[in-house]
């Protein structure tokens, strides 16, 4: 079972770069992704990361990336109405950058609510 941190060494690795390099096209610094990736000690990546590493990649599967149990990038047909994200189960169709907006409008709608 692999963990984020092989995981995204190994997307890394994939596209050519190297840890320096993806972290200037991103936009985060290189200590962060070296946290990350770190086969001894790895952190668990941050929001400001996920979102900056979305705005490079949209089309990333972060179910994939930050499941253990989920050992290749998956993508369901069937919907759920009920769902908050209107997906069913844990992996998504939706692409991420859709699923983040949704959960931002969700998340405005309530500080909305609670200002009131």
């Amino acid at each position: 079972m692999k963990t984020f941190n092989v995981k995204l060494a190994e997307y890394i690795k994939q596209r050519g770069l190297t840890k320096k390099e993806f972290s200037e096209l991103i936009g985060h610094d290189i200590q962060s992704i070296i946290y990350f990736t770190s086969l001894t000690n790895p952190r668990t990546p941050t929001h400001v990361f996920l979102m900056k590493w979305l705005k490079y990649d949209a089309d990333i599967d972060l179910n994939y990336f930050l499941k253990d149990h989920i050992e290749t990038p998956q993508k369901l047909i069937k919907i759920n109405p009920d769902s908050f994200v209107n997906e069913k189960g844990e992996v998504y169709e939706k692409e991420n950058a859709e699923l983040l907006h949704v959960i931002k409008s969700q998340n405005d709608r309530i500080l909305a609510i609670l200002q009131k």
